[in-house]
């Protein structure tokens, strides 16, 4: 058994407060970015270059986000994510240099986005490895709930902050906000220092291959991440092109895209911010497959309403309970996740969130050209299901509260033979 971090002595909602203050400032930070990226390169080079850069800045991305698991468990999840919010510094000050020269070109903006996705990359795991080292395992659900319900936050927050400053000074003040809030995350997990420990030796000295072999053998993390992967496979594609195919299948209007998007999203911030605020004495594996299996439902019915305002109601039962069970299933796998693997794991849980949207927009849009629209949403629906039902049915899912989330005494990363 590993003995508890420093953090659970010193106050661990405190600390991971501290945590949630610099990760919402780097939330807002990137979709600041990218939108001052997409502005810029569009008045520049037209649309079809902002599409090339922001496509071209994701690359680092999925290529480096298992890499940057690996260097977590060498270093520690901490030093490697200020590593990252200092190159991400570092491109904005050279950002605002080029604007204030008034020098900014596609290929210098070209090469300062795939810099920012290479900090980006390292910044992913590093960030969801630190919670462990703040929370015990028991509060690492609520806790999971709490970095959803700041994403949602971020996202509500961004948009406005990044048109009022594009309005008001362009690229270049765009860019500036940003920075200020590249280094209020940069300082606010400075100072967590003193609460997260060093990371553990042993098996950390191995890349990414052991990371495998370590998930061949935890059936449990295996098939969480699975769940994983599969809910945003299934999710991505009704969200992000299902529904505006629907929109303009029905004639519904711009008006219903944005009433249909937002009831999504305000749900999942609540169904989130319920998560957060649920003092559950563990969590259970079997809540979150039933959030599954409804929010399951919720995709059927968001693709068979018949008018608007079904489709809004369907769509906040989609984030009502997809939006806690993502979160849920985060948390088991930090909670039910070794020490010296958990940058890894997280760097595996990362590409599982985020380098799989190419593939879950591409599988969505081909469906919906070969099978319809409204039967392409019941497909992502069934499958929501059908991992809904494979949670339930698995043996490991079912069992993983009791061995690892519900023994917090001695800290939350018993050891386990790999």
């Amino acid at each position: 058994m590993t003995d508890a971090s420093p953090a659970q002595a010193r106050g661990p909602r405190t600390s991971f407060r501290v945590y949630l203050t610099g990760l919402s400032a780097d939330l807002v930070g990137d979709q600041v970015w990218f939108l001052a990226v997409a502005w810029a390169a569009t008045e520049i080079g037209g649309p079809g270059s902002a599409g090339m850069i922001i496509a071209v800045a994701g690359i680092p991305r999925l290529l480096l986000l298992l890499p940057a698991g690996v260097l977590v468990d060498r270093v520690g999840a901490l030093p490697v994510g200020q590593m990252a919010q200092v190159i991400r510094i570092a491109v904005m000050v050279a950002a605002l240099g080029l604007a204030a020269l008034d020098a900014l070109e596609l290929v210098p903006l070209l090469c300062l986005a795939v810099l920012f996705g290479v900090g980006d990359a390292v910044r992913l795991p590093a960030a969801s490895s630190l919670p462990p080292s703040l929370l015990p395992a028991e509060e690492l659900v609520r806790g999971q709930g709490s970095v959803v319900t700041a994403g949602r936050a971020a996202s509500i927050v961004a948009g406005p902050v990044s048109g009022v400053v594009l309005a008001v000074g362009g690229f270049g003040a765009a860019v500036a906000a940003n920075l200020c809030l590249c280094l209020i995350g940069y300082l606010t997990f400075r100072s967590l220092r003193r609460h997260v420990g060093a990371s553990p030796a042993g098996t950390s000295n191995r890349g990414v291959r052991s990371g495998f072999a370590y998930l061949r053998n935890r059936k449990d993390i295996l098939t969480l991440l699975s769940l994983v992967a599969g809910l945003n496979i299934a999710l991505i594609g009704p969200l992000n092109l299902g529904v505006v195919l629907r929109v303009r299948e029905e004639s519904w209007g711009p008006a219903a895209l944005g009433l249909i998007i937002g009831a999504f999203g305000a749900a999942a911030s609540a169904g989130a911010l319920l998560l957060a605020l649920t003092r559950a004495a563990r969590p259970s594996p079997e809540r979150g497959m039933i959030m599954l299996a409804l929010g399951g439902a919720g995709i059927v019915a968001l693709g068979l309403a018949p008018n608007v305002i079904i489709g809004v109601l369907a769509a906040a039962a989609v984030g009502l309970a997809l939006g806690p069970a993502g979160a849920m299933l985060v948390g088991m796998v930090q909670g039910a996740t070794d020490r010296a693997y958990i940058g890894r794991v997280m760097g595996a849980m990362s590409v599982a969130s985020y380098g799989l949207a190419p593939l879950a927009l591409a599988g969505f849009g081909g469906v919906a050209a070969r099978l319809g629209v409204s039967p392409a949403f019941v497909v992502s629906g069934v499958l929501v299901g059908g991992l809904a039902i494979l949670g339930l049915i698995s043996p490991s899912v079912r069992e993983i509260s009791r061995p690892t989330l519900a023994d917090a005494v001695s800290g939350p990363f018993p050891e386990r033979a790999a």
